[in-house]
């Protein structure tokens, strides 16, 4: 679909397809590690997202299949440094993958997050069909042009669909836009695979934020009806005290 959508829209810029498929086991003669968060990704994934590099080039890390990009993390303890792993050999679902660059580890505040990379052709090299338009287990990023209307081209995608799958209502797939920024608190219906963003629910802010407003009024309630109270009790223990003080007075004369 990539090539067909980018064709078809001029005000794609481009487009990279991703997938998370969570923890493997890779080896390295008697080394073997289990690395957590390992994506496929196509080959303009460093030019849509700003992930820097500490060794090799963004141009050519995942042009080709079998090969990968490892995290400095996981560089470090396969090969001591990352320069060493730069040409290395990994064995991953038992084939054998070159290492082509290392990324620096991507921050905690990242919406995506990877250990490797493996570049997305390899699972068509390895027997998965990646023509097929029915597959809905990957997440396409695209990169539209300054000023691009989003809610117009995404009003366009589904004759898009319709003209290249005529019969996909038979197996009711969707292809639709949505903005990478509302990912957090927007994108509840939307299942990412492992290591891309977590999603969460918009209304759940607004619940807790309620119920917060609500405690913190509750709270200035409780505050004022107890100082007002106290200042009462304050009131009358000195009338009392004044009453008490004028008639031992009197009795006094």
């Amino acid at each position: 679909m990539r090539p067909t959508f980018v064709a078809d829209y001029p005000k794609v810029i481009d487009q990279v397809r991703v997938d998370g498929i969570g923890s493997i086991l890779v080896e390295h003669g008697d080394e073997q590690l289990n690395v957590d968060h390992t994506l496929l990704a196509g080959a303009s994934f460093f030019k849509m997202f700003s992930f820097p590099l500490v060794a090799g080039k963004a141009d050519d890390a995942l042009d080709e299949p079998m090969k990968v990009v490892l995290s400095h993390t996981v560089a470090k303890r396969l090969f001591g440094t990352a320069r060493e792993a730069i040409g290395q050999t990994l064995i991953v679902y038992q084939a054998p993958m070159t290492v082509t660059a290392v990324a620096e580890d991507t921050p905690d505040n990242s919406s995506i997050k990877f250990d490797m990379l493996i570049w997305f052709i390899t699972v068509k090299a390895m027997g998965r069909d990646l023509e097929t338009w029915r597959g809905d287990w990957l997440t396409s990023f695209v990169l539209l042009k300054p000023g691009t209307d989003a809610a117009l081209l995404d009003a366009q995608v589904p004759a898009f669909l319709e003209r290249y799958t005529p019969n996909r209502a038979e197996y009711g797939n969707e292809l639709y836009l949505h903005p990478f920024a509302d990912s957090h608190l927007g994108s509840n219906h939307i299942t990412f695979g492992d290591g891309i963003t977590v999603t969460s629910d918009i209304r759940y802010v607004y619940i807790f934020s309620a119920v917060g407003l609500f405690v913190l009024v509750a709270c200035y309630i409780t505050r004022t009806v107890f100082c007002a109270l106290r200042s009462h009790l304050s009131l009358a223990f000195l009338f009392r005290h004044r009453r008490y003080c004028c008639a031992f007075s009197w009795m006094a004369l």
